[in-house]
């Protein structure tokens, strides 16, 4: 139901949707789960190395959210 109100909101569908986050374990894996685009910033409690052992895996990894910036 969120998914769908999230998308209906902002006139997207989920596979348009970036969830960007610094904790694998909700963030990484709601965007999973979702059908969104997950991406991770290393400025908090995830290190590189916990990202690259997790079953929850991101489709970008940014150093800081400072980083997405140039993405956009």
């Amino acid at each position: 139901v969120m998914v769908e109100a999230l998308g209906g909101l902002l006139g997207v569908g989920k596979e348009e949707i970036a969830m960007v986050g610094a904790r694998l374990h909700t963030d990484i894996r709601f965007a999973n789960l979702n059908g969104f685009c997950g991406v991770l910033v290393l400025s908090g409690e995830t290190t590189a190395e916990a990202a690259a052992s997790s079953a929850d895996r991101p489709d970008l990894i940014l150093q800081s959210l400072n980083d997405l910036a140039s993405l956009l």
